[in-house]
């Protein structure tokens, strides 16, 4: 029977009646030695460990040179101590090297088990008791923790041998939940694929596989069937821009608002604000902005995003409410004699019509999509009638696939939450099962 008594530390609670409680500066020193070795191992520190960076790898930012990293060990615990809220937390690093100056190196001054104390630590970015303790202009803004507040952290300290106890079972069960996850996560990824796959066939050759096929004279399309049509999108089109405002602007109330992070996040594809929450700008505008306004069956693409594969996002505004793309938009309206709004929303999203977009858009850090650039794609027409057959198909297929894709979604959530769970109570010698 394991005897508790109070931490003292009320976040903290009860921990077992043989333990310690001390503060970091107890057990680590801040260690900072500037390199002057020249072509280090430049490292760096992510979510899932300590890592060499790879030097020929031009994405993200580099240095000019590496003159005042910091030197690190095996054994020295990285944390993340300028971006507490959503930066890489903390690890152990199993290389020797040189880090960014930016990080906090914890090298130990009395005999410890260093991961016992990244798993109690990595606790306190999940609570966001780091966060509590830390300082800033907002929780998304570099909200930070000093040095003083770090080394005077209160920790809980179990005798050398149950570091390695816990921290060796934590190993274990661990490794087995996050295997799960990396299976479950690519079984989600070929599911989106094989939806793509489906997406992509129904809305370039039909349903009807014995159906005669044409050259479209479109090298990305290829061949669809001889009775569909191909015409630029501008000739079935007519064009607007959502309203020039900013994150500022939206309100609870007033009437519904669209913006490109939404379509980014929130909504892709299809939006109905009588199922989707939206944010709301006042009354006034429907006075000035005719033009920004949407009506059901109206697209809404998003203008810029971060990366080449959200380039080309879109979704349909599927409501009867009265709403206005927001900022960062560009609104296309067809021609709903022509175009039957579901089918061309599949169409938009197929990878046919979303490899023509990522080849025309241009940027490097941000990629812009254009009102010019929508106007010249091609789109491609089967007769309206077929064009509803092909979206209920796609309805039917996509939301068994949809379904498939949020239980195991719901999956991952639940055994991330039991992970969690898990680290919190081995940590604070909360788990019986050590014993």
């Amino acid at each position: 029977m394991i005897a508790y008594k109070e931490s003292g530390i009320k976040w903290l609670g009860k921990i077992p009646a043989h333990w310690e409680v001390a503060r970091v500066k107890d057990i680590f020193y801040l260690f900072k030695d500037i390199s002057y070795i020249e072509n280090p191992t430049v490292l760096s520190l992510t979510r899932d460990g300590v890592k060499v960076r790879d030097m020929s790898n031009l994405k993200g930012q580099f240095a000019e040179n590496y003159n005042n990293y910091n030197k690190v060990k095996v054994g020295d615990l990285l944390l993340n101590v300028m971006d507490l809220y959503s930066g890489a937390n903390c690890n152990v690093s199993q290389v020797d090297g040189v880090i960014s100056p930016a990080y906090a190196n914890l090298r130990q001054h009395k005999e410890c088990y260093p991961k016992y104390f990244d798993y109690y630590f990595k606790m306190q970015y999940i609570s966001k008791a780091f966060q509590a303790a830390g300082k800033g202009v907002s929780y998304e803004h570099r909200w930070t923790l000093t040095s003083e507040v770090l080394l005077n952290y209160p920790i809980p300290l179990p005798p050398l041998e149950e570091q390695k106890k816990i921290a060796d079972f934590l190993d274990e069960k661990c490794k087995k939940i996050d295997d799960f996850v990396t299976k479950q996560a690519k079984f989600i990824e070929l599911l989106k694929e094989q939806k793509q796959v489906l997406i992509n066939q129904a809305t370039t050759k039909g349903l009807d596989k014995s159906t005669e096929l044409k050259d479209s004279h479109i090298p990305h399309l290829g061949k669809i069937p001889t009775h569909w049509e191909v015409v630029r999108l501008k000739n079935i089109a007519k064009f607007n821009r959502g309203l020039n405002i900013t994150k500022e602007n939206l309100k609870d109330d007033g009437v519904y608002c669209i913006s490109y992070g939404e379509i980014h996040s929130k909504y892709p594809f299809i939006v109905n604000p009588k199922n989707h929450k939206l944010k709301c700008v006042e009354n006034e505008y429907l006075n000035t902005n005719i033009n920004s306004m949407l009506y059901k069956g109206d697209f809404i693409f998003a203008d810029t995003s971060e990366d080449i594969e959200g380039s080309g996002n879109f979704t349909l505004y599927d409501g009867e409410d009265e709403a206005f793309a927001g900022y960062h938009t560009i609104i296309v309206r067809v021609d709903k004699n022509i175009f039957y709004p579901k089918f061309l929303a599949y169409e938009f999203d197929s990878k046919t019509y979303r490899n023509k977009i990522q080849s025309l858009v241009s940027g490097v850090k941000v990629f812009s999509i254009t009102q010019a650039i929508l106007r010249e794609t091609e789109v491609w027409i089967p007769p309206l009638e077929e064009q509803k057959k092909i979206a209920k198909y796609l309805d039917d297929k996509c939301e068994k696939i949809d379904k498939a894709i949020n239980n195991i979604t719901k999956q991952i959530s639940l055994i991330q939450e039991y992970k969690t769970s898990l680290i919190d109570t081995t940590t604070k010698g909360m788990l019986k099962e050590l014993k």
